[in-house]
């Protein structure tokens, strides 16, 4: 492995630091005079010149007490660690140099990344900010040429998805890892590589899809696969592609154990299975599906249903699915606030009727009825005489 991009390992958690010191109105001499540490160490540390990884363990949870007795948000604080993971992966995909990657030790195959550490992954690729932390993103543009999130080169940016595309056309080629660890790794992947705005990512994602497809014509039933051809539809979708997704929604949930991978990934992407997985199989797991009660995945599913969001159909499904099996009635019921915000995002997806498959407002039209159900059941009856 090349060793150019190792200072690229503490750049994400650096920006946090900066996030959390800024919070609190210190400058960074003043911080830094109150973490009792070198005002150049500081400033290496939130430029990421120098990683937070690279502090031992007891002076890292020193700096995480201190911050939390100069008033920072706890929430911030414990992003931390996962900025960490997230600055580990992005510095080790930067520097798998195509001739050198070893699909076996890659940072994406053996663990299903959860929603919190892809946000911050991707947050210098995209300049989208993670959602965890939205809340403490300054509300108005600071003075000067202030960067708005961690920093990534074009240069750098660029090596990233070459790597990662490198990575996936690997995995098509070989199929050493065997099926379960290769349809992980070219999961992550996929997704990973659909973060790139550049006009040929289309195009690759389209000649794997078409792979893809003829290697699995079929997929009405589970299978490790099942989530590779899910993350290429996503990626498709995000790239101004959406018959794949469209397809995948009508022909890749027809199954029960489908359904159930789709509810119980969603599940684990919104935080709602905590146990981090390190293969697909807790997705076809009744068990797993449970475990969890569908109020954060349904706040989150609704908080998507708007007419830009490119896997509006995928949320318009899963959504109908939970009313339909009856996973967030007891939830729905106790929580009016959710329910009306499920019913107004709907009535205005209905004013966008347009932009959506046959089959997609087929759907959106039962979840209408059954939010009406619902909110009836809710009204006190009036006694008569």
């Amino acid at each position: 492995m090349s060793s150019n991009n190792r200072g690229r390992d503490g750049i994400i958690a650096g920006y946090l630091l900066k996030l959390a010191r800024e919070s609190t109105g210190c400058t960074q001499a003043e911080m830094a005079q109150r973490l009792s540490i070198d005002p150049h160490t500081l400033h290496s540390w939130e430029t990421g010149r120098r990683s937070l990884a690279a502090t031992n363990v007891r002076d890292l949870v020193q700096l995480r007490l201190q911050l939390f007795n100069l008033g920072v948000d706890s929430l911030l604080i414990d992003c931390l660690n996962t900025a960490l993971e997230a600055d580990y992966i992005l510095s080790e995909i930067l520097n798998c140099d195509a001739p050198q990657i070893d699909l076996y030790h890659h940072p994406l195959t053996n663990w299903l990344l959860p929603h919190s550490v892809s946000e911050m992954l991707a947050w210098p690729l995209t300049n989208t900010t993670p959602s965890a932390i939205a809340h403490v993103i300054p509300k108005t543009p600071r003075r000067g040429p202030v960067a708005p999130g961690p920093v990534l080169s074009l240069p750098e940016r660029t090596q990233f998805f070459r790597n990662l595309s490198a990575a996936a056309d690997l995995v098509l080629q070989q199929q050493e890892l065997g099926g379960t660890h290769s349809s992980l790794l070219a999961h992550q992947l996929y997704l990973r590589v659909g973060w790139n705005n550049q006009p040929d990512t289309a195009e690759w994602l389209r000649a794997v899809y078409i792979q893809h497809l003829k290697r699995y014509p079929r997929f009405d039933r589970w299978s490790p696969q099942w989530l590779e051809r899910r993350s290429l539809v996503i990626a498709l979708a995000g790239r101004g592609d959406p018959e794949p997704i469209q397809r995948f929604i009508r022909t890749a949930h027809s199954s029960d154990e489908c359904e159930m991978a789709n509810l119980n990934y969603w599940a684990y992407w919104a935080g709602e299975l905590h146990e981090r997985q390190r293969s697909q199989d807790f997705m076809v797991n009744a068990t797993a599906l449970r475990s969890w009660t569908g109020l954060t995945l349904m706040r989150r599913l609704t908080d998507k249903l708007v007419p830009a969001n490119p896997n509006l159909e995928l949320n318009i499904h899963s959504i109908a699915v939970l009313l339909r099996r009856s996973i967030t009635t007891h939830v729905l019921e106790e929580d009016a606030e959710l329910c009306s915000s499920i019913e107004t995002k709907v009535a205005r997806l209905f004013d966008h009727e347009t932009i959506l498959s046959t089959h997609a407002r087929s759907e959106l039209a039962d979840i209408h009825k059954r939010m009406t159900y619902l909110s009836n059941s809710r009204r006190p009856h009036l006694k008569v005489g």
